[in-house]
């Protein structure tokens, strides 16, 4: 399954949240700089994959609705009367 563009942004934005919550918390503890850095490009990665992982399962889950709504309303239709002048 390739990734789309919605899967991609997604692993984008958890992995840029993860890298600031990850620096900010440990600025915010008093750790060194760069080991606050080091911990947040950890955290990118990890919150990336898991992003991606959110994303692509999102994504399936809208496809499979989209799926059903579309097979209800063609069943629908194909189950009402038509008037016929």
């Amino acid at each position: 399954m390739q990734p789309t563009e919605a899967t991609k942004l997604i692993a984008a934005v958890f992995g840029l949240a993860g890298f600031a919550v990850a620096c900010l918390s440990g600025i915010a503890v008093g750790k060194a700089g760069v080991d606050a850095l080091i911990n947040g490009m950890l955290s990118m990665i990890l919150c990336y994959f898991l992003g991606w992982i959110a994303g692509a399962v999102g994504e399936s889950v809208i496809r499979d609705h989209l799926r059903s709504v579309q097979a209800r309303a063609s069943q629908h239709e194909a189950n009402t009367p038509r008037d016929t002048p």
